[in-house]
């Protein structure tokens, strides 16, 4: 017998030992390709990035620019009518508000508007930001190739300060006062 059958138990080897452990590392590496072939193509549809917010998209206006982008917030005012059969809306978040241009039908499913009364519906748009849109005479907007309404608005009650009542009332009271003065005065002038 030869040395290299004593080294693996007497018997011959079927295949050198390196080229056993090159192929279950092969098998292994060739699992772990599919498998991330698979999560890449499955993830991006499931996995959604957050919306970005009207102040993201002026902070970043250049990185954004003729990209898809997701926009939540809150409708406000009304729809506008536009060019080529379209609507205005503007979508409102934290201060900021962007303008979204987009079908009549889909802001038709804006129940409530924002003002100072009520809050909008929140809506979700997905659409092209555009930093100075060529259509829209250099303004920034979003064209809209999706909208739907996530939350529905609601009246805002505004408690009444106080304080603010007080001050109107000692406001009037200085003013009727000046007023009779002002009468008197007027009235010594002329006799």
């Amino acid at each position: 017998m030869s040395v290299l059958h004593l080294r693996h138990g007497g018997c011959p080897p079927t295949a050198p030992t390196r080229h056993r452990h090159r192929s279950a590392l092969s098998g292994t590496l060739r699992t772990t390709v599919l498998v991330a072939a698979v999560l890449l193509v499955i993830l991006p549809r499931t996995a959604q990035a957050a919306p970005v917010s009207p102040a993201a998209l002026v902070r970043d206006r250049t990185a954004y620019d003729g990209t898809v982008v997701e926009l939540q917030g809150e409708a406000i005012g009304e729809a506008l009518r536009a060019n080529k059969g379209m609507v205005w809306i503007n979508v409102m978040v934290e201060d900021t508000a962007i303008g979204v241009w987009t079908t009549p039908e889909s802001a038709q499913a804006i129940g409530t508007w924002g003002d100072y009364r009520t809050s909008g519906d929140t809506v979700l748009v997905k659409g092209v930001f555009n930093l100075a849109c060529a259509e829209h005479g250099g303004e920034m907007d979003v064209h809209a190739e999706r909208l739907r309404v996530t939350d529905r608005g609601e009246r805002v009650v505004r408690p009444l300060d106080w304080w603010k009542g007080a001050l109107g009332v000692v406001a009037f009271g200085l003013a009727a006062v000046q007023g009779v003065v002002l009468v008197r005065l007027r009235r010594r002038v002329e006799s």
